[in-house]
């Protein structure tokens, strides 16, 4: 319903409001800056225009109503990609707009410069994980082991995820220990919750570390965590395996939950099978 009010406003308005074809002239429209259906309108109204291959009115457009991310994809696209930079060095301030620009450098064959303004967006504000996975392959391939590594840190300390730690290893070759202590450092520090949890199990599962996957999972955004975790480390620490199995069944039964009753049982039994 809001996106249809928003094109019933656009069609009302149309292309001849007088502050539309001053901004796409290239005047300033400052009074737009904090109104939000103003701003939703416009990304509407750029995408029209480039579509119709009108890309000076709307850099023009974009200019004029303070829009730095599209000013610099659209100078890209017009291929003033130095220009492009300067933008962004000077106007961005997310990740986001940065991994936008990237990557509309990159397709227009300027990876050199792609790679500058990703590396920047690392020091912007986050989300930085989208942003630093993108550029974890992009500085290997241009050979900047540096860069990669480091962009992969950020990434994983974000956003747990097994598949880039190993990927990490891979690029690491040789470095792998200090470069894997640096990580898990990174991963201590980062913030368990309900997104993170299960990167950060399977992460720390797999570099042998049980006690810091227990650690996850022992707090409440890990608590989903917590039935896989008990099977893990049956073998390299049983005893909280054991008390944890037990405590599960115990809540349930505590509570009254008659409707859980079959899991309390399969807890029960986890923890006799444990210690068989």
């Amino acid at each position: 319903i809001e996106g249809l009010e928003l094109a019933i406003t656009a069609a009302d308005e149309g292309w001849d409001a007088p502050w539309l074809a001053a901004a796409m002239r290239g005047e300033p429209a400052p009074e737009l800056l904090n109104d939000w259906d103003a701003q939703a309108l416009l990304s509407i109204r750029l995408r029209v225009l480039e579509r119709k291959g009108l890309l000076r009115d709307a850099l023009n457009l974009a200019v004029a109503t303070g829009r730095a991310s599209d000013r610099a994809r659209l100078l890209v696209r017009l291929g003033r990609a130095e220009e492009a930079g300067a933008v962004a060095a000077a106007q961005f301030r997310s990740a986001d707009e940065a991994l936008t620009l990237a990557t509309a450098l990159l397709d227009a064959g300027d990876s050199r410069r792609a790679l500058a303004v990703a590396r920047g967006g690392l020091e912007l504000r986050p989300p930085r994980a989208p942003l630093a996975s993108w550029l974890v392959e992009r500085a290997a391939a241009a050979g900047d082991l540096a860069l990669a590594l480091r962009a992969g840190q950020l990434a994983l300390a974000e956003a747990p995820e097994l598949a880039l730690y190993q990927r990490l290893q891979a690029l690491a070759g040789r470095a792998w220990p200090d470069v894997s202590a640096r990580l898990q450092a990174a991963l201590r520090q980062s913030p368990v919750s309900w997104q993170t949890a299960r990167g950060l199990v399977d992460v720390w599962l797999h570099a042998g570390l049980i006690d810091e996957a227990i650690a996850v999972v022992e707090k409440p955004a890990g608590a989903g965590e917590l039935s896989r975790m008990v099977d893990a480390a049956g073998a390299a620490r049983p005893e909280w395996a054991v008390a944890t199995a037990q405590a599960q069944a115990e809540a349930i039964a505590e509570a009254g939950r008659s409707d859980r009753y079959e899991q309390a049982i399969d807890w029960l039994q986890r923890a006799r099978d444990l210690q068989r």
